[in-house]
């Protein structure tokens, strides 16, 4: 008797599981008499897109096709579905196209350095806007830096900026590196450059900004980097540079050329110098 009963019992327990779920009681049944969980597989459904998979594939490995463009392709081959369906099997693949992958290199030391610029946009400085830049160097084995303000991208300036980095660096690389926009060491430099310190810094004029990036520059050079993870003013000593000590220094001379004015004044860069008399309006 009590067997039964607890057959009653348990008949009844699957009867408020189906009224519950919405199921047959001999479906209830079955699964719970089951030995494992049920599986449930999707059949994915046939799609007029599947003879043109490979096809769409291999065309977006060559070139970056839009849907449309690749739509007048399809009808030429047979292809009679909607552009929707054909977008939405397009967007996954073109999406990977678009991560390029960065391949990290490392340097001999003493081999190569990196140099770009920074734009650090239009700032008021006193009542003056002044357009700002940062030439960076980066020694790319011991990831030492050198920054330096300026108020002009000229190629004196260029040229100045790097014998400054010479100097600070006590000599110079075998080789320099001016193309880098898919390298990855002096693109980070950049990036670590704008975030850390010209982000929100505070300053008088621009003298005084670039004496802040000096001393900023001299303080991230003594922590550890990232990627190396040693001390870059450490690993400098081993970089094996030319030394700057034995060249000659290149001369470097900025001819222009201003009238006076009446009162005997040129103007140069925003400033009036005063001239002898015997030079008015010469």
């Amino acid at each position: 008797m009590g067997g039964n009963d607890g057959n009653v019992s348990a008949w009844s327990a699957i009867g408020d599981i189906a009224n519950v779920m919405g199921l047959n009681r001999k479906t209830v049944s079955k699964y719970v008499k089951a030995a494992s969980p049920p599986r449930y597989e999707r059949k994915e459904r046939a799609s007029k897109l599947d003879p043109f998979k490979e096809h769409i594939r291999a065309r977006l490995a060559e070139n970056p096709f839009t849907a449309t463009r690749m739509m007048c392709e399809l009808k030429s081959m047979g292809y009679d579905g909607r552009l929707t369906i054909l977008k939405e099997f397009m967007a996954p693949i073109k999406d990977m196209s678009k991560v390029v992958a960065e391949i990290r290199f490392e340097t001999e030391p003493g081999e190569q350095s990196q140099v770009d610029w920074v734009d650090l946009g239009r700032i008021q400085v006193g009542d003056e806007v002044l357009h700002l830049y940062g030439f960076v160097m980066v020694l790319s084995w011991s990831r030492m830096r050198f920054v330096h303000v300026t108020t002009d991208v000229r190629t004196e300036t260029f040229i100045q900026c790097q014998i400054l980095a010479f100097q600070y660096f006590g000599g110079w690389t075998k080789s320099i590196l001016y193309d880098n926009t898919k390298n990855v060491v002096l693109k980070r430099a950049i990036q670590y450059v704008e975030k850390d310190f010209f982000l929100g810094v505070e300053f008088d004029n621009v003298s005084h900004l670039k004496s802040k990036v000096a001393d900023w520059c001299q303080e991230a050079n003594g922590k550890v980097h990232g990627t190396t993870h040693e001390v870059p003013l450490q690993r400098w000593h081993n970089e094996g540079l030319m030394p700057f000590i034995d060249a000659r220094p290149y001369p470097l001379t900025i001819v222009t050329h201003r009238r006076s004015s009446r009162d005997c004044f040129v103007r140069y860069e925003n400033n009036f110098y005063s001239l002898p008399w015997r030079y008015c309006g010469t």
